[in-house]
């Protein structure tokens, strides 16, 4: 086979690298480097995979680091990596409607595994939430125990680690919330997905910009931008969060109209790309909680 090299990239039109990277991806994952025997649809459950498998299984997550969860669009390097795929895995069929839809279309729905089948809106982002991320792994366990016919014993090794490693999480979490009275612990998030996280820390998310916990992006309408300045002058209110990577204009705004600090930017969505803080769920949730804490002690 013969090889071809481009020396100098500078020459290229933005298209022509687009259209080369296409291919490069097409051929990366034919030639077999790219497969995994599970694929995930996104980081979280994907580093849970890794935590409970072999170090010989390969794993991957169709959205990388700084992904949105929500309106992602399979490429063809991803459809190539779920036709190889032994298991997939997924949260939910609202979060991930275009993973079902190709599941469907695919005749793979037996092979696709939801490990949140609880569907009502405040736990659509169950991974926030330590009680509910162990229910997730326990059962990732089992599933990928079974499928791939793991070893039992090393199989609850692994799990086990998993689930104090979420444990120990929580508790480290708890304790940077144990100083701040009750009555400040009060937040105006982007939407409701910090619901899940709040439930279990004993916080309060009084109001969200947007109501869906799958938008990514809306302003909200004049009026509801109004109600929720009351409610944050009402009920003294003192952090305003939005998504990392979002537009944080409404945000901004907010803390300027309501005279507080600037907002804080969370990244619950999803880890932190390999050696950077937050690369692993206990630190993707105490980076998250600390920005939080920091921000209700002001």
């Amino acid at each position: 086979m013969q090889l071809y090299c481009v020396r100098d990239l500078g020459d290229l039109s933005f298209p022509g690298l687009r259209f080369i990277a296409y291919i490069a991806a097409l051929l990366w994952v034919n030639l077999g480097f790219g497969q995994a025997e599970v694929v995930s649809s996104f980081t979280v459950l994907d580093y849970w995979v890794g935590s409970l498998v072999p170090n010989n299984v390969q794993h991957k997550s169709l959205i990388a680091s700084g992904g949105e969860l929500h309106g992602y669009q399979i490429s063809p390097a991803d459809i190539r990596l779920l036709k190889a795929a032994r298991i997939v895995i997924g949260l939910n069929p609202i979060t991930e409607p275009w993973l079902a839809d190709w599941a469907k279309a695919n005749n793979r729905e037996s092979d696709l595994v939801w490990l949140n089948p609880d569907q009502s809106g405040q736990h659509l982002h169950a991974w926030l939430n330590p009680d509910k991320a162990k229910v997730m792994v326990s059962r990732l366990n089992i599933l990928l125990t079974e499928r791939l016919k793991l070893k039992d014993k090393e199989s609850q090794d692994l799990a086990d680690k998993s689930l104090k490693e979420i444990d120990e999480a929580a508790d480290s979490i708890k304790s940077l919330f144990a100083s701040i009275p009750e009555e400040r612990r009060k937040i105006i998030a982007y939407h409701p997905s910090l619901e899940s996280f709040a439930e279990y820390f004993g916080l309060k998310v009084v109001a969200t910009v947007v109501d869906s916990a799958v938008a990514e992006s809306a302003d909200p309408s004049a009026q509801r931008y109004s109600e929720i300045l009351k409610l944050i002058k009402d009920q003294g209110v003192r952090v305003i969060a939005y998504d990392e990577g979002q537009n944080s204009r409404i945000a901004e705004q907010l803390t300027i109209d309501g005279r507080l600090p600037p907002p804080i930017s969370l990244s619950f969505e999803y880890l932190q790309s390999p050696g950077k803080e937050g690369d692993t769920w206990p630190t993707m949730m105490i980076l998250n909680a600390r920005k939080i804490a920091e921000g209700l002690k002001k």
